[in-house]
């Protein structure tokens, strides 16, 4: 839970569209490089954020191929069915009960999209292994589209993977580090689709959420907002929203 601090920034209809972006843009500007500090203080943005600052959780499901024999068995039939579906795509229609799936895996991908993160800003993505594959060394991920909660696409991925982790076994001496079934691909999603992070609020309030919840320090800054834009100008809800 977050403490929270409404801040109004637009008080009465008086002001003109380009006057009320101005204002926001103003406001933000004092709450982040703390102009409202003195000597000896602490910066506003070490204490909260803005509630639209935060990531967003994407996921997608794909194919790795180019895996050496280290892919899903055959008995990771929905590995066999994806291949069948891809190739389809390409005009290729082959029965998914004749297809082999040893160099390749059916993986979960997952990546976060920054708060204002623009189309074609790129981002990192970890991999992981869905099936029974015993490594994704030297495999690459295929074209796959990555979702947000709302199941639409805000970026796509694809690219070869980067494993953090081996394993040798020589004369039945089996010496690994990490896990070879995870990976990543830095860089490799590009954003397509970017979010709408509104400043403000239906009410026109801008919402900042304290990094601690506590309710002295939210009141506290409610009152130096007050006394530096004039009363009514911020409130504090509770310290534990």
């Amino acid at each position: 839970m977050r403490s929270r601090v409404l801040l109004h920034v637009f008080l009465t209809g008086c002001f003109s569209e380009m006057s009320y972006r101005l204002i926001i843009f103003i406001t933000t500007i004092l709450v982040s490089q703390n102009v409202l500090a003195t000597p000896g203080s602490v910066r506003l943005k070490d204490l909260l954020r803005v509630e639209a600052s935060r990531d967003n959780q994407l996921i997608g499901y794909g194919i790795v191929t180019g895996l050496a024999g280290t892919g899903d068995s055959q008995s990771a039939n929905a590995t066999k069915q994806s291949i069948s579906n891809t190739l389809r795509k390409f005009g290729v229609n082959v029965d998914a009960r004749l297809l082999r799936s040893r160099n390749s895996a059916s993986v979960m991908i997952t990546a976060n999209l920054p708060p204002y993160a623009q189309a074609g800003d790129k981002i990192d993505v970890n991999v992981t292994s869905m099936g029974d594959a015993r490594s994704l060394v030297s495999g690459t991920l295929l074209l796959t589209h990555l979702v947000g909660s709302d199941n639409q696409i805000y970026a796509l991925t694809q690219g070869p993977l980067s494993v953090g982790g081996y394993r040798y076994d020589t004369y039945g001496n089996v010496v690994q580090k990490n896990h070879m079934t995870t990976a990543q691909i830095p860089g490799g999603a590009t954003i397509e689709k970017t979010l709408n992070n509104r400043l403000t609020d239906v009410d026109h309030m801008m919402n900042f959420i304290l990094h601690e919840p506590d309710f002295t320090t939210a009141r506290r800054i409610s009152r130096i907002l007050n006394k530096h834009f004039g009363q009514h100008t911020a409130k504090t809800i509770n310290a534990a929203h």
